[in-house]
C-alpha cells in the first residue's frame, strides 16, 4: 500500500486511498473495543463490551490466501482458521466517526458490493494487530490503519458482540 506523497499532497493521497476503498472494496462495520482491562494490574477484566459500530462505505481488504488456511480436526468437530489483511482509510474513519483500530477490534465485511444484497456473505474478524501504515511523506499523518484480523470458526467474535 505504499503510496510516496509529500506532506502537501496529503489531500490527494487521502482522496485517492479513499476512492480506491469505495470503488472496489467491500462494505465493513468496525467494533471498538471499550477498554477492559483493570488500570493497575492489566488484567483482562470479565466480559467484552463494544462501542457501536461505524459503518465504513469501503475498506481494503487483502483477501484469505489458501496457505494462509489452517484446518485442525479435534474431538468436537473441524476447526477453522484464516488470516487476513484489512486496511482502514483513516479519512474515512473521522468522516464517518470512528477510533484508531487496536487489538481485540472486531471489523464485519460484507462478501462484495457487486452481489446481490440477499446472496451477500457476512465475516466477522478478529484484529489480533493494528498499527498505522503508510505515512505520508515526511507527516506523521497516516493514510490508513493495518489491521492484521483472524477469521476463526473457534470462539467467533459474533458471540462476544450480542444480540
Amino acid at each position: 500500500m505504499g503510496i510516496l506523497a509529500l506532506d502537501d499532497d496529503l489531500p490527494l493521497a487521502d482522496a485517492m486511498m479513499t476512492e480506491l476503498a469505495l470503488v472496489w472494496g467491500p462494505d465493513a462495520l468496525h467494533w471498538s473495543l471499550i477498554n477492559n482491562r483493570h488500570p493497575l494490574y492489566g488484567e483482562v477484566s470479565r466480559g467484552f463490551e463494544y462501542q457501536l459500530p461505524v459503518y465504513l462505505p469501503g475498506v481494503i481488504f487483502k483477501g484469505v490466501e489458501a496457505d494462509s488456511t489452517s484446518l485442525d480436526p479435534s474431538e468436537e468437530g473441524m476447526r477453522r482458521r484464516l488470516d487476513a489483511t484489512i486496511y482502514l482509510g483513516r479519512q474515512l474513519l473521522e468522516q464517518n466517526g470512528g477510533v484508531e483500530p487496536k487489538e481485540g477490534d472486531v471489523i464485519t465485511l460484507w462478501s462484495s458490493k457487486s452481489t446481490e444484497h440477499h446472496r451477500q456473505r457476512v465475516r466477522h474478524f478478529d484484529v489480533v494487530f493494528a498499527a498505522p501504515s503508510d505515512p505520508v511523506g515526511s507527516s506523521s499523518t497516516p493514510l490508513s490503519y493495518k489491521c492484521d484480523c483472524v477469521l476463526r470458526s473457534e470462539f467467533p467474535p459474533m458471540e462476544r458482540l450480542g444480540p
